[in-house]
């Protein structure tokens, strides 16, 4: 007899979904059959996964906005539970580990309503809405920090302090050595950001560049993760100030980084150790509505 199948529900931004993706790999690789159920967004990290996890999609959208926002939400979130609700029935699986995020609510749901158990995983220092949502059901609760403000008696003792999963490729480069830039060499920057943070950071980061002494700014070597439609702007606003913008390459052991301190970000950096800002600064990006981006560096002492 086989080991039992698993679904993993994540969707939305790369921030959920790899960490699920990391997870996928190491139970495929213990044998245990994997489904992942995403929304639209998620299934464009679908590679990720590799052929031994199969995918289905569902409904999904954040009920971020006014009152005709909301109403399109709920209607897609009922949906995407129904669609859910369909593909567990067929599939039983022996647990569903949830990510976060809106795109895990439908999958989640629907597992309670066929009494399938639930495990959440939340990666940030301070648990997010969807997760804090469903908490009070879940079977377990994985952190990757010691337990968040807000939860239960009750939900405290079903937290488990495991960490965040970190794909095979990101925990190799751990044993890349950081070597310092020279006294009179390149600085070599290399910025990072999600769906979110990528946006932030063509408007700010050129700015920010800009205001440096001529010196420091001729040295700079950035390295800029945009957005499609910011590449090209963020590119011009970078020569015209004189600094060399490459494109992102091998080789960039010896960069600094800049990034939206979500989870997987301040992870991945810390281990890659590099330098990085510290927290209320440039290196924040923007603040989740419970203030994550700020709240994680600090509990890994950046």
């Amino acid at each position: 007899m086989g080991k039992p199948l698993i679904v993993l529900a994540a969707g939305g931004t790369g921030g959920h979904v790899m960490p699920a993706a990391a997870l996928a790999a190491d139970l495929a690789a213990r044998g245990h059959a994997v489904h992942l159920i995403t929304d639209r967004r998620g299934a464009a990290f679908s590679s990720a996964f590799g052929e031994k996890v199969t995918i289905s999609r569902i409904a999904s959208k954040s009920p971020a906005g006014g009152l005709f926002a909301k109403i399109r939400a709920a209607a897609a979130l009922a949906l995407g539970t129904v669609q859910a609700w369909l593909s567990l029935r067929r599939l039983r699986p022996a647990v569903v580990v949830g990510f976060g995020g809106y795109p895990s609510l439908p999958p989640l749901w629907a597992a309670e309503a066929l009494a399938i158990p639930i495990v959440l995983h939340e990666q940030n220092a301070v648990m997010g809405r969807a997760n804090a949502h469903l908490a009070q059901h879940a079977a377990r609760i994985a952190l990757s920090w010691p337990v968040p403000p807000g939860l239960s008696e009750d939900e405290a003792v079903r937290c488990v302090v495991t960490g965040n999963p970190v794909r095979g490729p990101i925990a190799a480069l751990s044993v890349s050595p950081y070597g310092a830039p020279e006294v009179d060499g390149p600085l070599r920057l290399l910025v990072l950001g999600g769906s979110l943070g990528a946006g932030v950071f063509a408007r700010v980061v050129p700015a920010a560049v800009a205001a440096l002494p001529d010196a420091a700014r001729g040295r700079l070597r950035v390295v800029q993760q945009c957005r499609a439609e910011d590449t090209n702007a963020t590119r011009a606003a970078h020569l015209a100030r004189y600094v060399l913008y490459e494109r992102v390459q091998p080789g960039l052991h010896p960069a600094s980084l800049i990034g939206r301190a979500r989870r997987v970000w301040v992870l991945g950096t810390a281990l890659l150790r590099h330098p990085k800002p510290t927290p209320g600064r440039v290196g924040q990006g923007g603040h989740g509505r419970r203030d994550h981006t700020g709240q994680n560096p600090r509990a890994q002492g950046a």
